[in-house]
């Protein structure tokens, strides 16, 4: 197919001009990460080690998973959940025709791109069994990404989960932040390979992805790990609407940049 190729000159002024945006894409995936590592490592310091404030001041008691602090529960992720519920069954479209249907496919990148997430249609009546808010926790149930999961926080289109995801929805005596921690991070991921069933299709159903058991802090604790990562994930959160925007301007600029060199 014959096409216009601007001269050398052209092309490398074009390519400057969308790697500045390719640049600040990086930069902002690179804070994403830091804030993201962040996050883990005060779940590690906090729940794993148990270097809590205060901790010093607190005796550690025998458990069925070792010692923990005393005050502390042991609970499995069921017992933390208002409710679990596999996903809807649907087909995706490109077209805005309803509400965007989150699939595994969306939540296995380290960033849930929204912009890049389908629609499906929906019943008016189902849409409120399916709809995703704030706080939610979406888990992979099937094939190599078993167990990848993602929390949403505040900002996110209206939208329904998939039907090979489970969806987790805390309870609100407990901290979603603190639960959410421990399912997107490695740890979780390393229990749920260890649990699957099926061979050439491995899959966990929700009685599996909810059996993990954790040392539950007192609400006092729960809610000061709350008040120092909202704010990690709620940066974490404008970086990615930044991303985006720069994507989609990016995307923009570059067949104006080609039809001004023909």
């Amino acid at each position: 197919m014959p096409i216009c190729v601007p001269d050398l000159p052209t092309q490398r002024r074009i390519a400057g001009i969308l790697s500045a945006y390719d640049d600040l894409i990086e930069n902002n995936l690179r804070r994403i990460r830091i804030l993201e590592e962040m996050a883990q490592s005060l779940y590690r310091e906090w729940f794993v080690h148990f270097r809590f404030p205060g901790h010093e001041c607190v005796p550690l008691v025998d458990s069925p998973l070792g010692p923990i602090p005393e005050g502390w529960e042991v609970k499995s992720l069921a017992d933390l959940c208002e409710s679990v519920d596999y996903g809807y069954t649907a087909s995706a479209s490109s077209e805005q025709i309803g509400p965007k249907f989150l699939r595994i496919t969306d939540i296995v990148p380290e960033n849930l791109d929204w912009a890049a997430v389908p629609y499906c249609e929906i019943e008016e009546k189902k849409l409120a069994k399916f709809s995703l808010k704030g706080g939610d926790i979406v888990v992979a149930r099937t094939g190599a990404t078993t167990g990848y999961a993602k929390r949403l926080n505040k900002r996110h289109p209206e939208a329904v989960f998939a039907s090979y995801l489970v969806r987790l929805r805390i309870d609100p005596a407990f901290s979603n932040r603190h639960v959410g921690t421990l399912v997107e991070s490695d740890d979780y991921k390393a229990f749920i390979r260890t649990n699957l069933s099926g061979s050439a299709q491995p899959q966990a159903n929700a009685k599996v992805i909810t059996s993990l058991k954790l040392a539950v802090p007192p609400e006092g604790v729960a809610r000061a790990f709350d008040r120092l990562v909202e704010p990690l994930f709620d940066q974490k959160e404008q970086l990615n609407d930044r991303i985006r925007n720069l994507r989609q301007t990016r995307d923009l600029l570059l067949p104006k940049l080609l039809s001004r060199t023909t």
